[in-house]
């Protein structure tokens, strides 16, 4: 009976069942808090980008003559949006999977008329103990050209 009685070493086996829980799940919370925060990203992104395409958007006024514009960019294009994207800098986001799909509604870069910018991510997600996959974020903002 005292061979079947004595728990040496029980408690590191409990241990090492609830430790690999714990950290499992502790590890998985902060991934979904980085999850979160590249959807905070994808959010400000799109909104960042289609303000700078609504004051680049066009070289002509409302009745399409051109203006002298200050800034050197105007009349922006579909590339300089997603370059611009992918050079925001916010630390812990990967540029190369960040797609950014800028459209002009209306057909026209002319002032007055809207330009969409839709930002896609994909955060990989790695839980440990878990498979690998990604978060696909999405965000669209839309604006109206303003020059």
């Amino acid at each position: 009976m005292k061979r079947f009685g004595n728990e040496e070493g029980s408690a590191l086996v409990e241990f090492a069942i609830s430790s690999t829980i714990f950290f499992m799940l502790l590890f998985g919370i902060m991934d979904f808090s980085f999850g979160f925060y590249s959807f905070n990203f994808t959010a400000e992104a799109a909104k960042e980008a289609a303000r700078y395409a609504s004051v680049r958007g066009s070289c002509y006024d409302s009745t399409g003559k051109v203006t002298t514009n200050d800034l050197p960019d105007c009349g922006v294009t579909s590339d300089q949006v997603q370059t611009w994207v992918q050079n925001m800098g916010y630390p812990g986001i990967n540029p190369s999977t960040t797609t950014v799909t800028t459209t002009w509604p209306n057909g026209s870069h002319l002032p007055k008329n809207n330009v969409k910018v839709v930002v896609d991510y994909k955060f990989p997600l790695n839980i440990p103990f878990w498979r690998s996959t990604s978060i696909q974020t999405e965000s669209t903002s839309e604006m109206v050209i303003s020059n």
